[in-house]
């Protein structure tokens, strides 16, 4: 990690990080490592695993236990829908438990998900739904004793449905299957029965149930693979002519796909560690694989090069309504006058967050497929992107991304919500504010697992961590705006000098765990078993 302290491991690309420099800091009362292993997992116990709790269901108890909640509020219309934000908790303490080879956050993990299993519900019992819906998604679309995480969607016309949220349930059960692996590499005789539990139970339901059931949303990006790029301009062009913004995004590549290739990804690797812990049937085996190589050619098909570093989807969106002011980057909202699509416009870089996670799944688990995509040196020219362009494009004293990933700083999603509803230029935004929210809150999801493997990308996370760090008032101010998330200031200390434990800082900083001061990732003794 390069500026935080502590990092010792060797990075996937061979290019270490330049050392920490103290002088970073203003105040030099803060101890070097403020922010070390022994703070994130504080971060954890204080914000994520409550923050788990509020969103699965589920309750941690003091024994160590996790059990369900039954008075929990968004059970049972809103289970599938709250699974998307059980996965921003569960990713960075996954990652955490991988990266400092932490027996026992891999053991909580699993406890978690043995108990979140009482959220799903079979297809048979969503066709006898207690409470009266408009319509019934789920009849007959696939086998009864299939389970899955339902929702009541609430359409604008008042009218409801009953439905999967595709893009929560792959974005709430990748860390599972990340999990999953973790344990898989684990030496047989170092797996306690909580963990054999947890894969004889998960194995199944993420590989028939979830991730090969999910395999046809890719079809339409599937097809970009046998078309020219001719083509798809031609597409692209017919879609303008024709004033059809939707029709220019029939082969793009969404947000649900890299998360069903990334699971795909890990389960091929949980097998490939230990296929009696982790069987597939030689078809599930081939679809798995089908995926991730489909996943693989669409990110090779959808990279561009620039002079120091590689993006991904430059132009997918540029005409999704929601990107129609990327070119526009006045203070003032704006009019319909003051539409100014980009035509190189990239996704806004908080939905582009799932990119990092998902070339580490591809790297990561690289000798399992026989992939040569990606290699360390695509991971570090994705993280100099990051850093080089799209946080270079918003000049700033203090660490700042622009709007969109290709370092467009215009609009997003104006009008989204209704109203003056809009995320505005970086400089402008104010993530305390409902109509004016940041961006770059959401946008550190994710980058922290390639910061590692990037010198520029590990910089750029050791000046976030300076600014978590600062006393400057300007910075204060800064971090207040811009980086506010779940109503907690993005600060290691609070105002009196007290520990602070902002959400966001274990957002950031769990996917970069490797980077601090107390990650080990020694291997345990053999014999001990992570119950013990």
């Amino acid at each position: 990690m390069g500026l935080i302290a502590g990092c010792s491991r060797e990075s996937p690309s061979q290019h270490p990080a330049p050392p920490r420099d103290p002088t970073t800091r203003r105040s030099e009362q803060i101890p070097v490592d403020a922010i070390d292993y022994a703070y994130l997992k504080r971060l954890w116990a204080t914000r994520g695993r409550p923050w788990v709790e509020g969103n699965a269901g589920v309750r941690h108890r003091e024994s160590g236990a996790w059990v369900v909640d039954s008075a929990w509020s968004h059970a049972p219309a809103n289970v599938g829908a709250r699974a998307y934000y059980v996965g921003m908790a569960t990713t960075p303490a996954v990652y955490m438990a991988g990266e400092c080879n932490d027996r026992e956050l891999i053991k909580e993990l699993a406890e978690f998900h043995l108990a979140y299993l009482n959220r799903f519900e079979t297809f048979a019992s969503l066709q006898r739904w207690p409470d009266p819906v408009d319509d019934n998604r789920f009849a007959g679309a696939t086998s009864p004793d299939v389970r899955t995480l339902a929702w009541v969607e609430t359409q604008s016309s008042g009218r409801s449905r009953l439905r999967e949220c595709e893009l929560c349930n792959l974005q709430g059960l990748y860390p599972a299957a990340r999990l999953l692996r973790l344990v898989a590499e684990l030496p047989a005789e170092q797996r306690s029965t909580t963990l054999t539990r947890f894969a004889a139970a998960w194995g199944p339901l993420l590989v028939e149930e979830h991730t090969l059931r999910h395999e046809p949303m890719l079809d339409a990006p599937r097809a970009l693979l046998s078309l020219p790029e001719a083509a798809i301009e031609a597409a692209r062009e017919a879609a303008r002519v024709l004033d059809e913004p939707t029709r220019s995004l029939t082969h793009a590549v969404l947000d649900r796909h890299l998360w069903l290739m990334a699971t795909a990804a890990e389960l091929v690797g949980a097998h490939d560690a230990d296929a009696k812990l982790v069987a597939l049937s030689a078809d599930a085996e081939t679809g798995l694989r089908r995926i991730v190589a489909d996943g693989a050619r669409l990110l090779q098909r959808k990279q561009q090069r620039h002079p120091t570093s590689v993006s991904y989807f430059d132009g997918d969106f540029a005409d999704y309504p929601g990107h129609e002011y990327a070119g526009y980057s006045g203070v003032t909202f704006p009019t319909r006058d003051d539409r100014s699509p980009v035509r190189t416009v990239g996704w806004d870089v908080s939905h582009y967050h799932r990119v990092p996670l998902a070339l580490r799944a591809l790297f990561d688990n690289r000798d399992a497929l026989g992939l040569d995509f990606p290699t360390a040196d695509d991971l570090r020219l994705a993280g100099d992107h990051l850093a080089l362009v799209v946080a270079a494009s918003a000049p700033s004293q203090h660490p700042r991304l622009s709007n969109y990933s290709d370092g467009s700083d215009g609009w997003y999603r104006v009008g989204y919500h209704g109203g003056e509803f809009g995320y505005p230029p970086s400089d402008a935004c104010d993530s305390r504010s409902p109509d004016r929210p940041c961006l770059m809150p959401g946008a550190l999801l994710g980058w922290g697992a390639l910061s590692g493997s990037s010198p520029s990308l590990s910089e750029f996370y050791g000046q976030l961590v300076a600014l978590a760090l600062s006393d400057d008032p300007d910075a204060i101010e800064y971090r207040r705006r811009a980086l506010t998330f779940d109503k907690l200031e993005f600060a290691r200390y609070g105002p009196d000098g007290s520990d602070h434990y902002p959400t966001l800082l274990l957002f950031a900083l769990g996917p970069a765990a490797d980077g601090l001061a107390g990650c080990s990732n020694e291997p345990q003794a053999r014999g001990d078993s992570v119950d013990s």
